[in-house]
């Protein structure tokens, strides 16, 4: 449960940044977080309250003063429900929701909203021996900045209940496996008493609490969920896979990997936009092929994606050439024998600023564009040398590089989440390109004896992962890589 309670800590004080954030805060303005914790009987709500209210206010440095305020202190007194028509119903079925003074919880809340930094406010407490509220036994200071009130019908949606829902910040419900919320409610019974056995305590639960915790379980409607909504999905898997309209950028564009990349999201009817360094020929033939055989647009622009000012300015003129941007697939990289101790320090710095800087400014200034968009797509080539030492290059820089490229997709992709972007990282194993193509053949014949498929791979093997990652079939992914070289981290 620590998990959970510190999940709960960090949801309330990021609740509490938003809250002081967006209001018009002035002298006279005091922000109150209210939270409605609910759930059935023998749900742990109490605890859960408790324990993250308490670590909430341990917290080193500045944090919100927080609070708890049960709603047990709205139960009927045992004289109202003795004064009932139904009294000997009310007392046997007391802790429904009609046995509770359910307008009284809906105006305390109201009054904690109005009074925050005014006033004080005093709210019922329940004194379990007498086994009856007390009136005003808790106050709850003007400078409390935090508001955990719990009780089981805080979220249900009969009248007066429903009115809570709307008046709070956050709604949080508890579900529980329904017989351990049965056997905590027994034993809680039987030390306080109420039963004197624990099988009379087991009846009592099931008759009356579990009732009511079925109750709340169904009518607990008004509850805000932080569940996100499913974008629109496709029945066709064919269609989900289609890329039709949007615009891509592929940086190492005009290499081999970058022109299989760049053929097989074309033909799903991207645009692309190829970034290159050196290959202007190469890229401008690319360019123009793609546009004659798929019939999409398609540009070549110079970059060099070291220099984030030159990144930035060439991602805004992809935006400004085809009117929107949908995936950035950093893809450029410099597979360069560095990092060694008899290697020049240069060599490394070379290599880093491509290999890892440059992914980096890539995904910034097109996270900046999906940021605002909301939505968006980002793929980072990395490398099975992310995962592993291969041998016998010897390239401890651009393994380095690639492994934290692959932590950088990761983290990228928890950040983005909350805006709506996606980012994921390919691990290639060996490839038959012009870049492997001047290795020697010994040096060949050792990956292949390394790989259990015994081969390099044919660069248009990668296009379907490419394709995948950045098309619509792949809605529900982010954060992970996916490592094709025909099984050479699998040994």
């Amino acid at each position: 449960m620590e998990a959970t309670y510190q999940s709960l800590v960090q949801r309330i004080l990021s609740k509490w940044d938003e809250k002081t954030r967006s209001e018009n805060n002035t002298p006279d303005t005091h922000p109150r977080l209210i939270i409605a914790l609910a759930g059935p009987p023998g749900s742990g709500k109490t605890t859960i309250a408790q324990r993250v209210v308490s670590a909430v206010n341990a917290l080193p440095g500045p944090h919100p003063k927080s609070i708890v305020l049960p709603a047990d202190g709205f139960h009927l007194p045992l004289a109202t429900l003795r004064a009932l028509p139904n009294a000997a119903e009310a007392i046997a079925r007391r802790g429904a929701p009609w046995t509770f003074d359910g307008q009284g919880a809906v105006d305390l809340v109201r009054e904690l909203r109005a009074s925050a930094g005014r006033r004080p406010v005093l709210a019922p407490t329940f004194d379990h021996e007498v086994k009856d509220p007390v009136v005003g036994g808790l106050t709850v200071d003007a400078d409390v900045e935090v508001c955990v009130v719990e009780g089981i019908y805080l979220l249900v949606d009969e009248e007066p209940w429903g009115q809570i829902a709307p008046l709070v910040d956050d709604r949080w419900l508890v579900r529980v496996e329904p017989e351990m919320a049965r056997d905590r409610v027994a034993v809680r019974h039987l030390a306080a008493g109420i039963e004197d056995t624990m099988e009379k305590a087991l009846h009592r639960a099931e008759a009356n609490d579990m009732v009511n915790g079925e109750f709340i379980v169904t009518r607990s409607r008004g509850r805000k969920s932080i569940r996100a909504p499913n974008p629109p999905v496709q029945d066709s898997v064919f269609k989900q896979f289609r890329l039709d309209g949007r615009t891509v950028i592929i940086t190492g564009g005009a290499g081999g990997i970058g022109t299989e990349i760049a053929r097989g999201l074309a033909e799903a009817g991207a645009n692309l936009a190829i970034w290159y360094h050196t290959s202007s020929k190469a890229a401008t033939i690319l360019t123009e092929t793609l546009t004659k055989d798929f019939g999409v647009r398609s540009k070549a622009y110079q970059v060099d994606v070291r220099d984030y000012k030159l990144v930035e300015a060439a991602v805004a003129e992809a935006v400004a050439d085809f009117g929107r941007l949908d995936v950035m697939i950093a893809n450029a990289g410099v597979p360069s024998k560095a990092g060694g101790l008899d290697d020049a320090v240069e060599d490394w710095d070379r290599v880093r600023a491509v290999d890892f800087d440059g992914a980096y400014y890539c995904m910034r200034a097109a996270g900046l564009v999906f940021r605002e968009q909301g939505s968006g797509v980002g793929i980072i080539t990395a490398s099975m040398s992310g995962h592993a030492a291969n041998v016998p290059q010897e390239q401890s820089c651009y393994n380095a590089c690639k492994a934290g490229t692959i932590h950088l997709a990761k983290s990228l992709a928890v950040e983005w989440a909350k805006w709506g972007g996606r980012i994921n990282s390919v691990s290639p194993g060996y490839i038959d390109t012009a870049i492997s193509g001047d290795c020697p053949f010994e040096m060949k014949e050792e990956w292949f004896s390394l790989t259990p498929l015994r081969r390099d791979a044919d660069p248009r093997e990668l296009k379907g992962i490419y394709l995948y990652l950045a098309s619509d079939a792949s809605s529900y992914t982010t954060g992970a890589d996916f490592i094709i070289d025909g099984g050479y981290t699998a040994r």
